[in-house]
């Protein structure tokens, strides 16, 4: 799969960011550095992306 088509569905999956789609899709070779890379980056994303949705509910709450 190539980086176009990674992006490509990152678009399609309304609101997902790449790393998100990297983590539900099989972009790499099962085995390959970048599959086992992206399993262990995977608890990371969850809490960057968790953190992420907490900044957004407090600057909505500053703005009120």
């Amino acid at each position: 799969m190539s980086v176009t088509d990674i992006w490509k569905m990152s678009i399609q999956s309304r609101g997902q960011s790449v790393i998100e789609v990297c983590q539900t899709e099989q972009v790499a070779v099962p085995g390959s550095y970048l599959d086992r890379l992206l399993k262990t980056s995977q608890s990371i994303t969850y809490d960057f992306l968790n953190l992420s949705q907490i900044v957004a509910r407090l600057w909505a709450v500053i703005e009120i």
